[in-house]
């Protein structure tokens, strides 16, 4: 009995649709779309959604009922699988990607260790020259002494009173004060002039030069 129902139903909707193929369109012109636009916007969504779920069901029954066998003239329909997939296809909306929490450190930042700053070294102090002891005497074992930075190189000339300067070996040259700092020169006075003396000193280190003079007498 509900088998004979359905196919009733679907023969009507058949012949409700040749119908309208055939007059609907001058109908929905003339009539229906004058009628449509006067309504209130929410009437006219009504309408449209009431048209869809008429047409879903339709096509549901007439899914439902497979391919058909009689001489109605019905098309074949197409298969629910295929609607399935035509139908997520259609409305499927892409997921969006999600962003991605960074995990942030934990660590503290340490600090960046500073090198140690290194100690002053003679290399670093300023040059310095001072006279420490002088005395001479014509003929006699006399001596002249200095102080300053240690390994600074240093020269001597000595002048007597009448103008003329030592000729000595152990004077002539360059010479190194000690790790102390000290130098003392020797030497044999050669001349007659008795009285005052000059020593002309000058030191060198590290591109660092220091002169000075010192007057002593010779005995």
């Amino acid at each position: 009995m509900k088998e004979n129902r359905s196919r009733a139903w679907l023969v009507w909707i058949w012949t409700q649709l040749v119908q309208w193929s055939q007059h609907g369109w001058e109908w929905t012109r003339t009539r229906f779309w004058p009628w449509y636009r006067r309504q209130g916007r929410n009437m006219q969504v009504g309408i449209g959604c009431g048209t869809l779920v008429v047409v879903c069901a339709c096509c549901g029954a007439l899914l439902s009922r497979g391919p058909s066998t009689t001489t109605t003239g019905l098309a074949p329909t197409a298969t629910s699988g295929h609607i399935a997939r035509v139908t997520t296809a259609a409305t499927a909306t892409p997921a969006r990607p999600q962003p991605t929490a960074t995990s942030l450190p934990t660590t503290p930042p340490t600090s960046t260790p500073q090198p140690p700053t290194p100690a002053p070294t003679a290399n670093h102090q300023p040059l310095f020259l001072q006279f420490t002891g002088a005395s001479a005497a014509v003929g006699q074992n006399s001596f002249i002494s200095v102080q300053t930075l240690p390994g600074a190189q240093l020269t001597i000339a000595v002048v007597y009173c009448n103008d003329n300067q030592a000729t000595s070996k152990s004077l002539q040259g360059t010479f190194t004060a000690d790790d102390n700092g000290d130098y003392t020169w020797s030497w044999r006075p050669a001349t007659t002039c008795h009285g005052p003396a000059t020593a002309t000193v000058t030191a060198s280190l590290n591109g660092q030069n220091v002169t000075q003079k010192e007057q002593f007498t010779v005995a």
